[in-house]
């Protein structure tokens, strides 16, 4: 499909310029990176890595993708505020991918993903009470702009992640025990309900991120076994078996800190894309993106360059191209 755009000109005697558009659907990657030195602005690639285009262009801020539509259309991202925490003071927005427009913002806080039906999103929100501060998980009405309360202020809860069938939620949760914090995966239904624990303390420091292999059996995540070593890891819902995607723990420098971080599943579900984060405070290295098969073979590195690329999120859309 090829568009034509006709731009205005103040001259009457010198031609119109014309600009074609060509119609492109393909696999591509959406990721944060700092590559135009303004900002983290959200970029889109190919799975190769070769850049596509820029999508948003602020000066100030972390721009961080988060979802695609089922429809395909519309990727959800937010705002953070540079050196802030990244569950405090964001902004949500959707960029209409087709149309190359950005939406918002709709609402504060971090979101998740759409429900099946790219009606409603889910998301989280830093507040404040007399017990302190809480990270809360909604849900967010795209239809007539609502919000729905899902979880209470006595545990703080983030990154939530709706099933494929629309019925469930991954989540993670902070508590505090025997003087560390830990965050674990817990499972809730669409209506807030609490189902049961998916990781526990007792073998796991920190679990967080989920999102749902398409088959809704499982959840990716990245997860700590109290060595300070990320890795990506799979966990089996219906058995709460955790297998390592990644080998991080066993191949990682421990003099430096090396960690992989946020997967995102292909659409098809053989892939895993991340980022690692290597940093040695003599050295500084750069941010990575990542692919890896699912089965744990392959491990691709995407980007390699100087910049800090993070947050990758696969899917197959369409978007238009000048030619």
């Amino acid at each position: 499909m090829m568009v034509s755009f006709y731009s205005c000109n103040e001259n009457p005697n010198e031609p119109i310029a014309t600009k074609e558009k060509i119609l492109k659907t393909q696999e591509v990657i959406f990721f944060s990176s700092d590559r135009d030195g303004k900002a983290t602005n959200i970029f889109m690639m190919t799975p190769d890595g070769e850049i596509i285009k820029q999508i948003t262009k602020y000066n100030w801020g972390e721009f961080v993708a988060m979802a695609i539509s089922p429809d395909s259309n519309q990727l959800l991202f937010y705002q953070a505020a540079p050196g802030l925490d990244i569950t405090v003071g964001m902004d949500t927005y959707i960029y209409k991918i087709k149309e190359d427009t950005i939406i918002g913002p709709i609402t504060q806080g971090h979101p998740g993903n759409f429900t099946p039906d790219g009606k409603k999103f889910a998301f989280s929100r830093h507040t404040f009470t007399m017990q302190g501060g809480f990270e809360s998980i909604y849900l967010y009405d795209l239809t007539d702009s609502s919000e729905t309360k899902l979880t209470e202020d006595e545990h703080t809860s983030f990154h939530p992640q709706i099933s494929p069938d629309g019925n469930y939620i991954a989540y993670g949760s902070a508590f505090f025990s025997d003087s560390m914090h830990y965050w674990q995966l817990h499972l809730m239904d669409i209506n807030g309900g609490y189902i049961t624990n998916l990781t526990a303390p007792n073998n796991a420091y920190y679990a967080s991120s989920p999102v749902f292999t398409p088959d809704g059996q499982s959840v990716v995540f990245y997860y700590c076994e109290r060595q300070w070593i990320y890795d990506i890891c799979r966990l089996d819902i219906n058995t709460n078996a955790i297998n390592y995607i990644t080998l991080n723990h066993v191949n990682g420098r421990y003099d430096i800190t090396s960690n992989f971080y946020n997967p995102n599943v292909s659409k098809d579900g053989t892939k895993v894309y991340f980022y690692s984060n290597i940093y040695d405070y003599q050295y500084p290295q750069p941010v990575e993106i990542y692919s890896i098969n699912m089965d744990g073979t392959q491990l691709k590195k995407i980007t390699n360059n100087i910049y800090w690329d993070s947050h990758p999120i696969s899917g197959i859309v369409s978007f238009y191209l000048e030619k």
